[in-house]
């Protein structure tokens, strides 16, 4: 009897140790706010799709699927959850929000009309002709999707207004909503003055030139990135990764995925100077030369910043604005360019 048992354990031990390990599970966050899709379910089942094709590309991951609607909601997950997370598929100011701790390589860009950004515009109702820049909104609504943390509103400041107003003091109220759809929606039924979308986002197509205007239009922006958490994978598991992100818009189990994000598949994020390279995705401009509040809705609010010191001459754009019409001091009207 003691023989037999030993060899049931002896040939326990031996299934146990033929059989392949079994993948480490990790989650795959997913902030997509500003996706041209209609239905947040759809989104939902193209990136579950996708964490079950990366499952079986790379050997040993298993990957837990989390999408989330707000940006509070995700940036709260991974200062609780990071260590697990190992994929993380988003917009790319929200990589500025991430927590301290959490680091992360931006290797793969979303591809759309066959480019890698795209722009974003603020638009108003047609409806209201007074609007005409973004100095008449001052004090104004101003909808917006995604999260309110510092470095998606310091990102909308400062890459795509460029500066030219600061959104926290310049708009009366802004208005966070879970995604450009309902930011731009709240333009077409009145309950914000303005909204910032991304040009290929379905009601501004639908209704720009008739029921909405653009009164401003960004430079080109990144399209959304998915990056992973340095030291999640060893380097076999990164190079099957990038074989299966850079493929999936090439091979038929992929085509659902891709359809259902609204994309043609994903581009490499290269190191190396360049304004989308990885170290601009995860940080800023630097410090204004300016101040940047210069859309001047009156007079009394011209304030010229002090020249940039002794290289004022090698200023590479020269700022050009106007002053309203004063009232005559005595009896004639001044006016300023």
């Amino acid at each position: 009897m003691k023989h037999a048992r030993a060899a049931v354990l002896v040939l326990l031990s031996w299934v146990i140790a033929a059989a392949p390990a079994r993948a480490a599970s990790s989650t795959f966050v997913v902030y997509l706010p500003a996706a041209p899709v209609e239905s947040t379910s759809r989104i939902g089942e193209a990136v579950t799709d996708l964490g079950v094709y990366l499952s079986r590309r790379v050997p040993g991951l298993d990957l837990e699927v989390r999408p989330f609607r707000k940006g509070e909601d995700a940036v709260a997950h991974l200062s609780s959850a990071g260590a697990e997370v190992s994929l993380l598929l988003a917009e790319g100011s929200f990589l500025l929000d991430v927590p301290a701790g959490f680091e992360i390589v931006p290797a793969f860009r979303s591809i759309r009309g066959g480019k890698e950004t795209h722009r974003k515009l603020v638009v108003v109702a047609s409806s209201n002709p007074s609007l005409r820049s973004l100095a008449d909104l001052r004090g104004k609504t101003l909808s917006l999707a995604g999260g309110a943390g510092p470095g998606t509103l310091r990102f909308l400041g400062k890459v795509v207004l460029e500066g030219t107003v600061n959104p926290e003091s310049w708009f009366g109220k802004l208005a966070v909503e879970v995604d450009e759809l309902t930011s731009a929606a709240n333009v077409l039924y009145g309950r914000a003055d303005a909204a910032v979308v991304s040009e290929d986002n379905p009601l501004v197509s639908t209704h720009l030139g008739k029921e909405l205007r653009a009164l401003y239009t960004s430079q080109p922006l990144s399209l959304p990135v998915l990056a992973y958490r340095t030291g999640a994978f060893s380097a076999d598991q990164r190079a099957a990764l990038e074989d299966a992100v850079l493929e999936v818009g090439r091979r038929p189990e992929g085509k659902k995925i891709v359809d259902g994000l609204r994309i043609e598949g994903f581009g490499r994020v290269k190191d190396g100077p360049g304004r989308l390279d990885r170290a601009g995705l995860l940080s800023l401009p630097g410090a204004e030369t300016r101040d940047p509040e210069v859309a001047i809705a009156s007079a009394r609010d011209l304030v010229l910043p002090p020249l940039p010191g002794p290289d004022a001459a090698k200023v590479p754009f020269l700022l050009g604005f106007t002053v309203p019409e004063l009232p005559p001091a005595s009896g004639g009207s001044v006016a300023a360019r």
